[in-house]
């Protein structure tokens, strides 16, 4: 924990001394002095503890962020669901279980869309992919973002940017010149989150395998 300094182990290492005195004397006096550094520890941590969060509130939203999710005792990622009473912990069956309530509340309108002349469309002028402007946007990525499906940091495309920009612009070039998108770049992570609302009602174990099935 940042928040415990040098100040903090010191009165830790008190209480302890006085804790195993204690013990070994029985004495009141001694349990006394024990449970008056408790409290002053429990303070001290308290009170460095809050100026931390101050001081991380006050430099940087993504420390402050940082910190209280390291709080939190669940882990990253699509909980354990629960349906029907009953508990799903994998992954995939939680991943379906999730598209199977999406697509169950997902609408598609039923319209023609209009026919537009095309003489008063603008002709959308020719693309022109640079490896200086390739290389000038990897330098501007952000190194504290996550990483995407490739597994590949945003740190190292900053870094290394003035030796990847050429690879990527030829593939960039290709790309847009055959109006085809590599598989990899048709991914991507995606967490739901529940956030506001009523909570949705998830199908049962015995509708859930039955799709799953079905899909198969």
């Amino acid at each position: 924990m940042p928040w415990v300094d040098h100040k903090v182990k010191k009165a830790l290492r008190q209480k302890h001394k006085a804790y195993n005195r204690a013990r070994k004397s029985d004495t009141p006096e001694d349990w006394e002095t024990f449970r008056s550094l408790r409290k002053f520890v429990n303070r001290l941590t308290r009170s460095k503890h809050r100026k931390y969060i101050r001081d991380t509130c006050a430099t940087s939203t993504k420390k402050f962020w940082t910190s209280i999710k390291s709080q939190k005792n669940d882990s990253f990622g699509i909980p354990t669901l629960k349906i029907n009473g009953q508990l799903i912990t994998d992954n995939i069956m939680k991943a379906n279980a999730l598209n199977n309530q999406f697509e169950s509340v997902f609408t598609q309108e039923d319209y023609v869309l209009p026919n537009i002349d095309k003489q008063h469309c603008h002709q959308m002028p020719d693309v022109n992919i640079t490896v200086e402007g390739v290389e000038k946007l990897l330098t501007e990525l952000d190194p504290g973002k996550a990483t995407g499906p490739d597994g590949v940091p945003a740190r190292i495309l900053k870094m290394g940017a003035k030796e990847i920009a050429p690879a990527l612009t030829t593939i960039f070039r290709l790309s847009l010149e055959s109006g085809n998108l590599p598989n990899d770049w048709r991914c991507a992570n995606i967490s739901p989150i529940f956030k506001k609302g009523d909570a949705p009602s998830l199908p049962t174990i015995d509708q859930f395998h039955s799709r799953l099935y079905a899909a198969r």
